[in-house]
């Protein structure tokens, strides 16, 4: 018996062949699939961002932002540049709208300062380990950075130059940023972690605290380090405190009059301050100032440079200007010193926010060799007197030779102000 074989037919067989790579093709499609939903996924639930409230205020004067004038603030979105005009203050303002506005970094721009705003962005969700991240670029001019302590990530704040030095804060604290054509400088004032990286450098150069790090056009690959000016105050950024006061100030209040007003160390937008008060509808002259006292007097004939900075936020004040006689500011700042004559001398500054224009307050104190400043209320504003000792010329009786205190004071009827530094820079 003979066997017989079955032909299968070639379409049949051609069929198959598709069906199968019909199959594992499918099945490929699918195992990227998967792989791609997981990976999106997690980006999109550990790694993904939103962007952070990014508002920039002005303090002082009027600025330009995206080619448009601000004078009171605005948001800000990716690629605005910010120019100041001369003699006006502004501050960047960063903030988590997933944790009540919580403030994670600010950077006050001053004088002919610009800067153009990048980018900034916090994880989307709250599980993430990703951290806070700030992109600054093309920076011009002096601006003043402050990084909020315990902030609940970690955060990398990113300045580049025009010429493309690159600043990167990656820790709370306090930085000094000086960006100009010929010369970069960078001060730690007061922070964990900063470092400065020329242009085409590989790495960068930290800087610890108190130190100054600079670049200079003769050498534009090189990071220099030295020492920062000297501040001669105590607890200048009131970040010491005992039982609810500031170490090193001694503060009052008048007692000539009710109701008195109150001062206490806080926290106000992660910042330590001091807060001077006075409310309860008084009509009647209050003042609340906080000293630092030198016993026989600091002596500084042997130097150069002594610079003023002071950073406040005016919340209210109830007069025009400061007052009737200009010596009512809600706040103004005192320095007694002995003179070349060994005579005590002393030398005020006021800022206020409130004027009426229908008065005609003025606006210096009797024996005020300045005009009180005027700022914008309820927003931070940083004075820097530059060299302090220029106001005084060589030869001049007055001419400060020992400090004997310093003094801040908050003045007037009614008054609410948050002090956040007083520094006495010296070199």
């Amino acid at each position: 018996m003979s066997e017989s074989v079955i032909a299968i037919p070639r379409s049949a067989t051609h069929a198959q062949r598709i069906a199968w790579v019909v199959l594992m093709t499918a099945f490929l499609i699918f195992c990227a699939l998967c792989i791609g939903l997981w990976v999106g996924a997690q980006f999109f639930f550990f790694e993904s961002t939103v962007p952070l409230l990014s508002r920039v205020i002005v303090a002082r004067g009027a600025i330009s932002v995206a080619a448009g004038a601000v004078s009171t603030g605005k948001e800000m979105t990716s690629g605005d540049q910010v120019e100041m005009v001369s003699g006006s203050q502004a501050s960047l303002f960063f903030r988590d709208a997933q944790d009540e506005n919580r403030l994670i970094a600010s950077v006050t721009l001053n004088g002919d300062a610009s800067v153009q705003f990048w980018t900034a962005t916090v994880p989307r969700f709250s599980w993430s380990t990703g951290g806070y991240y700030i992109d600054l670029r093309g920076l011009r001019g002096d601006a003043d950075i402050f990084v909020p302590q315990t902030l609940p990530r970690s955060i990398r704040l990113v300045v580049t130059s025009r010429q493309g030095d690159l600043v990167e804060i990656s820790s709370s604290g306090l930085y000094a940023l000086r960006l100009k054509e010929s010369r970069i400088e960078v001060v730690n004032r007061g922070g964990n972690q900063v470092t400065l990286t020329p242009v085409d450098a590989v790495e960068g150069r930290s800087i610890p605290i108190d130190d100054r790090a600079v670049i200079d056009s003769s050498r534009p690959d090189h990071v220099a380090l030295e020492s920062a000016s000297i501040n001669m105050l105590r607890n200048s950024t009131f970040e010491g405190v005992f039982q609810g006061l500031a170490t090193d100030w001694a503060c009052t209040n008048s007692t000539e009059n009710l109701p008195r007003g109150s001062y206490a160390a806080e926290v106000q937008d992660g910042r330590s301050v001091m807060h001077l008060a006075r409310a309860e509808d008084a009509t009647t002259n209050g003042q609340t100032a906080c000293s630092q006292f030198f016993g026989d007097g600091i002596d500084i004939s042997a130097f150069t440079t002594l610079n003023f900075r002071v950073a406040f936020n005016l919340q209210f004040q109830s007069l025009s200007a400061c007052g009737t006689e200009g010596s009512e500011c809600p706040l103004m700042l005192r320095v007694d010193y002995l003179d070349a004559a060994d005579e005590m001398q002393q030398w005020y500054l006021g800022f206020y926010f409130r004027l009426e224009p229908d008065r005609n307050d003025p606006l210096r104190c009797l024996g005020c060799p300045l005009e009180h400043i005027r700022v914008n209320e309820k927003t931070w504003y940083t004075y820097d007197s530059g060299n302090w000792l220029a106001l005084f010329p060589e030869g001049l009786p007055q001419r400060p030779v020992a400090i004997q205190s310093v003094t801040f004071y908050a003045s007037g009827h009614q008054y609410d102000v948050y002090v956040g530094e007083v520094s006495l820079l010296a070199s």
